[in-house]
């Protein structure tokens, strides 16, 4: 009964190393996402996010896995307990004093309530393993193994020498400990992140499409439809950076690629690039991987050969219009840019399909395989007064829905 018992005991103490060591390695894994993390956190000054960021994992990895290896585990168990307050009380404070933005940038709101949200699961959890290092320290008693001098008689009654051991049980247990994380940590690292940049891409994407449903609220159930370019006007658009540059545009089917810029101001805080532009942070600098479908840009005549008239149909769609809002995309990535490898006549192979997010007409995210694609009809025509006009990003399904809002991107 007492074995059991410092077993039960000895486990419980590992909890809180254990849980810093696998903590600190998954940040490892990603470490310029997390910094990036780091840096939304307002009690963190900006200046120091990055150190902020490089030494947490650090810390975590060294003090967690150090419970392991060294012999004064007590003093270990206790900076482990005594760090996790820290973040602890960080969590807390960033809680009480990050206020939710004073615009109403939608995009930002609900980046912050994203934010909020995770705080708000990391305290309980941390309370929890904070709870089980401190009855580890509470009820932890220094287990003593005596060894017997065999000199004299008088050796063996007074002369008694004690030294802090494991018993063959507890070593087991910690070795079993040691086993079930790296177990679970070693083999699925590349899983984990994998799916932990899926599930963050597709996050990113539905909060953009709700974006998109608090514009059509605003703006007469009407969506985006920020670009009117006449006939040769050949219009610039500013794009905000420093110093400020300038795009050219043929058509207002480009805005499929610069929706970002046009919609910053008003719901974005002025923003548009970061890591929730771009989905796998390939570029977080560059323009989002996210491409505002084409088939939003004109009615759902224009969009069928036998229907088709001309420029006259390019205009805003109405969210009536929609008739498949949860299966009809209106933003999608593209997997052309995974990988390119230039041949000699400067033509790239585009990287391998694979399922793209899709951000929906019901303001949803989901991940869609290419052979789930409905059918399009591609290409933009050609239009007196109008230069050739070029498919903006992506030729891929979702960019030239048959039908336009009236038809599917996702065929189940």
């Amino acid at each position: 009964m007492q074995r059991s018992k410092r077993v039960v005991l000895l486990a419980i103490r590992a909890v809180c190393p254990a849980a810093l060591f696998v903590a600190g390695v998954m940040k490892l894994i990603d470490l310029g996402e997390f910094i990036n993390g780091v840096r939304e956190w307002t009690v963190i000054p900006s200046s120091i996010s990055y150190y902020v960021g490089v030494f947490i994992p650090f810390v975590e990895v060294v003090l967690g896995g150090s419970w392991f290896v060294v012999a004064s585990r007590r003093r270990v168990e206790l900076m482990c307990v005594l760090l996790v307050l820290v973040f602890t009380m960080v969590y807390a404070a960033e809680s009480l004093f990050n206020a939710p933005p004073n615009c109403n940038c939608l995009g930002l709101i609900t980046r912050w309530t994203r934010h909020n949200s995770i705080i708000h699961d990391a305290l309980p959890r941390n309370v929890a393993i904070m709870a089980l290092g401190a009855f580890g320290l509470f009820f932890h008693t220094n287990h003593k193994v005596c060894v017997v001098h065999s000199e004299t008689t008088r050796d063996r009654d007074q002369g008694v020498s004690c030294r802090s051991a494991f018993t063959l049980i507890e070593t087991l247990v910690v070795v079993g400990i040691v086993g079930i994380v790296a177990s679970l940590v070693i083999p699925g690292l590349r899983h984990l992140h994998r799916e932990a940049r899926n599930v963050s891409a597709l996050n990113a994407t539905a909060s953009h499409a709700q974006v998109f449903l608090a514009y059509t609220t605003d703006y007469a159930e009407q969506f985006p439809f920020l670009l009117n370019v006449g006939p040769g006007a050949n219009t610039p658009v500013t794009i905000p950076t420093q110093p400020s540059t300038s795009w050219r545009v043929d058509s207002h089917f480009t805005q499929s690629i610069i929706w970002p810029v046009l919609m910053a101001d008003e719901y974005y805080g002025g923003r548009f690039t970061g890591e929730d532009f771009r989905l796998y942070q390939s570029n977080a600098e560059g323009f989002s991987e996210l491409l505002y479908s084409c088939s939003m840009l004109a009615s759902p005549g224009f969009w069928n050969p036998r229907t088709r008239t001309g420029p006259e149909q390019w205009r805003s769609v109405r969210t009536g219009e929609v008739r498949y809002p949860s299966l009809k995309a209106v933003l999608f990535d593209d997997y052309s840019d995974d990988d390119r490898v230039w041949t000699a006549k400067t033509v790239y192979v585009t990287g391998k399909p694979r399922p793209i997010c899709m951000g929906l007409a019901d303001g949803s995210g989901r991940w869609v395989l290419p052979k789930q694609f409905g059918p399009s009809y591609v290409g933009l025509g050609s239009w007196p007064g109008y230069p050739p006009l070029h498919p903006p990003g992506s030729v891929l399904s979702p960019q030239f829905t048959l039908d336009g809002a009236r038809g599917r991107d996702i065929i189940d």
